[in-house]
């Protein structure tokens, strides 16, 4: 693999191995199926803004180099462990025009819920908040 080369990444012998682990489990299906990318991130009110940068753009980042070996658009989802405050809610809206899906943990019932619209692909994982 070549990180140097964005775009040149090939599967290498631990995706063929879960390539061939789907496989057994589910034949006809495989990793270019997967239609999630998932980020998550620890944080506090203090590192809250820094950690959503370094997740959003790690999504960013996997979204493009792993393109070929993924085959379609994935749904893109930060997870973060602290609802944003009220001056942050615009991360929200940030991440949603970037196509990134910002989500956290709500502590009464540990779901994932988010103000954003829920795209189809997280249905039933990540849950409204209004």
């Amino acid at each position: 693999m070549d990180r140097n080369r964005p775009g040149s990444l090939t599967k290498e012998p631990p995706l063929a191995a879960l390539d061939a682990t789907i496989q057994a489990i589910t034949p006809g299906m495989s990793y270019s199926g997967l239609l999630q990318l998932a980020e998550m991130k620890s944080c506090h009110t203090r590192n809250l803004h820094s950690q959503v940068r370094r997740g959003s753009s790690q999504l960013l980042e996997y979204r493009f180099v792993y393109r070929d070996i993924l085959g379609r658009q994935p749904t893109l989802v930060l997870v973060i462990e602290t609802s944003p405050p009220g001056t942050k809610m615009w991360l929200v809206d940030c991440l949603s025009s970037l196509e990134i899906t910002l989500a956290w943990k709500e502590s009464r019932t540990n779901r994932l819920v988010t103000t954003a619209s829920i795209r189809p692909a997280l249905e039933g994982v990540v849950f409204a908040c209004h």
